[in-house]
């Protein structure tokens, strides 16, 4: 990259889209360009999918074992000789001079800054990860680039919203192409928020549908600065003067196709040589290799950073369903594990006098946490992103935390005149991820703990299903579940696995995107769930056996209950005398129909008159007369009641799959 390219850090703000806003309003990835959550996608295995070491030795196996080659079929051992031209082969390939290996430790180091910034992002925002790409690329081009003029783009798939024809769009799964990022300034001041045209357009899709990085040749449209360098900490940093010209030059493309943790082909990261006194640079095999690897962690980046996004989301909705319907609670919050280090490590030696020994130094793991989520009193449920850590050395008030973090167990805790009821948060390998600490004034029930210990089922299975969703978890490591499926045993494991996907495809929608909120109606339909085991099979049969008098309450409860669950049935007159005249198999059933009701169910949506008329006769119970006139079934009945009313209000997610 020249001096008339390359920018200072300082204007790498304009070159991006803001992301100011906070996650209680439109966040940077929720409504700036929807970065993460709306991505579309191209899946091309045998194009994007890296082969293990398993899959090698079987490769070789099939290669040069005469069982399993029919060209070696006559040869009764290991053709020796032609794997070794492969491993000479290899070993051509391999080779590097001294300059070569600087430049590949050199690069390595850049590449592992980049991964370094995704695993420490969790502000919900890609624009630092932008950033590292970008200073990597300048690094580079100074480095190792004789300074060229050099320009890069990054452009992601979406779907498309519109049928606009201005807009380009894939015809076969409607998706359009939209530039998110870019250098230098002058060019991100063109291309952000717009859609390629013609034949970049073309070149773009051809590169998501392909798997290939493609190299071109096209005329780019700039703004020539004039710049000033000053060398300092191993590295250019440019200034910007006032005299600016356009021009166009020919340049020569690279674009390189940008994969996520899935595998999936989410965008395009392009990088554009300009043409230098008459010759048009082209790109060697080395730097080609390197942006690969670019491009590589950014899409490892986009998808770590969703997956802490839709972590984030999930247990917001969470937290704001729990702390509603548990009143006891007074604070509820989310530590997210940090990547932890060893700490202050002895590395002194013991010297016996008779004996020179040396000990190895002790290490003591620094557990850090970071709080992610929480929710306090009147106060909106936060999704953090001050990057605050909680240093277990530094933080001797946060002890429990770090106790269930080590142990795996909950624990209860007295700490400053509250009770801190603690639980490990854990992935599907049972490794503690992270911790839920909720703080109460007074000791919970046991119902509330209940509640508690099974909502945790529903997040280990959310997290689970959002980790497969995008293939790598929060902590920073790959999902390795799909490695091995070309490989199956049998057809019928397949089948199997298959249908096991089937069922656990309520938390993935109709345009196979995750829904975090999900989260609440697996909770509303536990607690559900609970308040019918709660209520007495026997209530409503003994009520019309015996002819039990009933509070006024108490009869708007019960029709309202069989309004909800047989809608032909009349309600001219709601009194005790009707409730006496219903059939005994219509009373018996009752509470079959209750333990089996799912609200979320689009046949059992009520429509607006019957959902009207409800509401009004829910109206008219008191829960004070119940709690002074009713037994304890007829107190959970209303609590099922009420919370089937609340699901309704909320328009909370039906089924998906």
């Amino acid at each position: 990259m020249s001096n008339d390219q390359v920018t200072s850090s300082s204007t790498f703000t304009s070159s991006l889209i803001s992301s100011s806003e906070t996650f209680s309003g439109p966040s940077y990835i929720q409504s700036t360009v929807n970065q993460l959550q709306n991505l579309h996608y191209y899946h091309y295995p045998e194009k994007s999918v890296e082969i293990n070491i398993t899959d090698f030795k079987i490769l070789l196996d099939h290669i040069f074992w005469p069982k399993n080659n029919q060209y070696l079929i006559g040869h009764d051992e290991f053709d020796f000789s032609c794997l070794e031209k492969f491993l000479n082969y290899l070993k051509e390939k391999l080779i590097q001079t001294i300059s070569e290996k600087i430049r590949t430790r050199i690069r390595r180091e850049w590449i592992e800054k980049i991964l370094s910034v995704s695993l420490n992002t969790f502000d919900n925002s890609m624009e630092l990860v932008y950033k590292t790409v970008f200073q990597t690329l300048i690094k580079d081009t100074i480095k190792h680039g004789a300074q060229k003029q050099t320009s890069v783009n990054i452009a992601l798939l979406y779907p498309t919203e519109t049928t606009n024809d201005a807009l380009p769009f894939d015809t076969n799964i409607q998706s359009r192409i939209q530039y998110v990022a870019a250098i230098p300034e002058s060019e991100a001041e063109i291309l952000l928020d717009q859609c390629p045209q013609g034949d970049e357009s073309d070149l773009l899709f051809k590169c998501l549908r392909t798997g290939l990085t493609l190299v071109h040749s096209e005329m780019s449209r700039l703004k020539r600065f004039s710049l000033t360098e000053n060398k300092s900490h191993n590295m250019s940093v440019c200034t910007e003067t006032n005299t600016e010209q356009s021009y166009q030059s020919p340049s020569f493309a690279l674009a390189i196709p940008i994969p996520s943790a899935k595998k999936y082909f989410i965008g395009v990261m392009k990088v554009n040589k300009l043409k230098n006194n008459d010759q048009l640079p082209k790109f060697e095999e080395h730097e080609i290799q390197f942006y690969r690897g670019v491009a590589y962690h950014l899409g490892f980046a986009f998808s770590l950073v969703n997956s802490r996004y839709l972590l984030s989301s999930m247990i917001h909705d969470a937290f704001d369903w729990i702390y509603k319907r548990l009143g006891n609670i007074d604070e509820i919050a989310f530590y997210h594990r940090c990547n932890d280090d060893d700490g202050d490590v002895n590395h002194s030696t013991t010297i016996d006098s008779t004996e020179k020994k040396t000990y190895p130094p002790s290490k003591e793991v620094n557990y850090k946490l970071r709080k992610l989520v929480s929710k306090h009193g009147i106060h909106q449920t936060t999704v953090h992103t001050d990057l605050y850590v909680i240093d277990k050395k530094k933080n001797h008030l946060y002890y429990y935390l770090f106790d269930v973090l080590e142990s795996g167990y909950s624990l209860v805790n007295c700490v400053l005149g509250r009770k801190h009821y603690t639980f490990p948060f854990t992935d599907c390998n049972n490794k503690v991820i992270g911790v839920i600490d909720v703080c109460c004034l007074n000791f919970l029930n046991k119902h509330e703990l209940d509640y508690l210990h099974k909502s945790l089922i529903h997040f280990q299975e959310g997290y689970e299903q959002l980790v497969n969703y995008t293939g790598v978890d929060t902590y920073g490591q790959y999902n390795n579940a799909d490695e091995y499926n070309t490989i199956s045993k049998n057809q019928e494991e397949t089948e199997i696995n298959s249908q096991i996907e089937e069922v656990k495809s309520d938390w993935i929608d109709e345009n196979n995107k995750f829904i975090p909120k999900i989260i609440v109606k697996k909770l509303a339909k536990m607690e559900l769930s609970l308040l019918s085991l709660k209520i007495d099979k026997d209530l409503f049969r003994n009520i019309k056996r015996y002819e039990i008098q009933l509070c006024n309450s108490e009869i708007y409860l019960l029709w309202t209950v069989i309004l909800l669950l047989n809608r032909s049935q009349g309600d001219e007159s709601l009194n005790q005398e009707n409730i006496f005249k219903l059939s005994d198999s219509m009373m018996a059933g009752i509470h079959e129909s209750i333990v089996d009701y799912d609200p979320f169910v689009g046949e059992q949506q009520l429509i607006t008159s019957q959902k009207s008329r409800l509401n009004e006769i829910y109206e008219k119970i008191s829960s004070e007369q119940l709690k002074q006139y009713s037994c304890k079934s007829m107190i959970n009945l209303y609590e099922w009641l009420t919370l089937c009313m609340i699901v309704w209000e909320e328009n909370l997610p039906m089924h998906y799959g």
